[in-house]
């Protein structure tokens, strides 16, 4: 191993192993015997004067940093407060987010036999209303720096790929207020947690 060689394996080895904050990383024997195949292939092509250890060191850490621009391209939850007032809460964004033009919302799950019966897209807020007989729920897309009051009974939080959900509930309705890092977002209605945040969780 030439000193070039060395430094490119030295390198590579230490940037791979910057990628432990994401996890642990194993490859199945498929995984191994395709890169086994593909190192002869390159090391009989212009990459021939790497050792097979450089090699594969050089394509492990190609793959993390897919990964990890992965990671970085999913929506991820600003830092927020809530606030207890004497007969309401406020959710709002802590941080000097700058905010985007509304778009349509898109829901992507709707609790079955549920029909769209409000769609209202203005330049501060997008709204949607759906509802099945005597049941019904909202749902809010707003800007990042938008103030949402609600009241509530109780109040719990929930993680779901890389988001943090608020859900509230209260005698008559249950609510759901999370943001994205662009947007916040509220769902409210007289149909249950659940539902209401397997709705949350396909919202856009």
């Amino acid at each position: 191993m030439d000193n070039l060689e060395k430094a490119c394996y030295i390198s590579c080895e230490k940037w791979s192993n910057s990628f432990s904050e994401y996890g642990d990383f194993s490859f199945g024997k498929a995984f191994e015997n395709r890169m086994d195949k593909l190192i002869d292939k390159m090391r009989d092509d212009k990459y021939h004067k790497l050792t097979r250890n450089a090699v594969k060191v050089i394509i492990i850490a190609a793959i993390l940093l897919s990964l990890a621009v992965s990671a970085f391209a999913f929506p991820s939850t600003r830092k927020y407060i809530v606030k207890q007032f004497q007969n309401y809460f406020s959710y709002s964004v802590t941080d000097n987010a700058k905010a985007e033009k509304i778009e349509d919302i898109s829901v992507n799950y709707i609790p079955k036999d549920f029909v769209l019966t409000e769609d209202n897209s203005e330049e501060l807020r997008a709204y949607m209303k759906y509802e099945k007989d005597s049941l019904w729920f909202s749902v809010f897309k707003m800007p990042i720096d938008a103030k949402i009051n609600f009241n509530n009974s109780n109040c719990e939080t929930v993680q779901h790929n890389n988001i943090e959900y608020v859900i509230y509930s209260g005698d008559k309705s249950n609510g759901v207020i999370w943001n994205n890092g662009v947007y916040v977002y509220k769902i409210d209605g007289n149909i249950s947690k659940d539902e209401l945040l397997k709705t949350a969780y396909e919202v856009k």
